[in-house]
């Protein structure tokens, strides 16, 4: 019952807001009615505010659960926080120069990935595709990237993507290189 809420709970479109139930376990056995469970429930967002929100949202279905024969209860096992860089910062207009200078049209898009910690902390951080893929997208929004089994990538692009980040890290040693002043 407590996936059918959360699967009905209304997120933002924008700041793109995601929730994902990508793993239930539980019982003994077929035909037994299981004394334990478990599920992991992934939530993300664009926004600070906007991830809070949702957290008290499911805290709620959580507690409204609760039953005298039923106990729900939640626990933390990973966080990523949202964080951004301008589109203006000269990591990002290394890294799109460098791209364009492999023959490849850049394009800027916004996602969860290893450069949410740094950039939380107000270190500038990006994140570099190597190459393009498919099978990821939502049906329903093309624009909407969710991993899915069917997902997979393009290899021929792979030397191309390699060159890129070589060159944005180069690239890199030298932005840091110069004095500041």
């Amino acid at each position: 019952m407590l996936i059918i809420q959360l699967n009905a709970l209304i997120l933002p479109e924008q700041p793109r807001t995601t929730l994902n139930v990508g793993i239930i376990h539980g019982g003994t056995s077929v035909n037994t009615i299981a004394a334990e469970a478990h599920l992991e429930l992934d939530l993300r967002s664009e926004e600070v505010e906007a991830l809070a929100n949702l957290i008290i949202k499911v805290e709620q279905l959580i507690s409204a659960t609760n039953r005298t024969d039923v106990e729900v209860a939640a626990q933390i096992i990973g966080q990523r926080p949202a964080g951004e860089i301008s589109p203006n910062h000269q990591l990002v207009k290394l890294a799109l120069s460098c791209l364009e200078a492999q023959g490849l049209q850049p394009f800027l898009s916004t996602g969860s990935t290893d450069a949410n910690i740094p950039l939380s902390r107000g270190l500038p951080a990006i994140c570099i595709g190597l190459t393009t893929g498919a099978g990821a997208a939502d049906a329903r929004n093309p624009r909407a990237y969710r991993h899915t089994t069917s997902e997979y990538i393009f290899t021929k692009p792979l030397a191309q993507g390699l060159a890129q980040l070589v060159d944005v890290v180069t690239g890199a040693f030298r932005i840091t290189e110069q004095p500041t002043g």
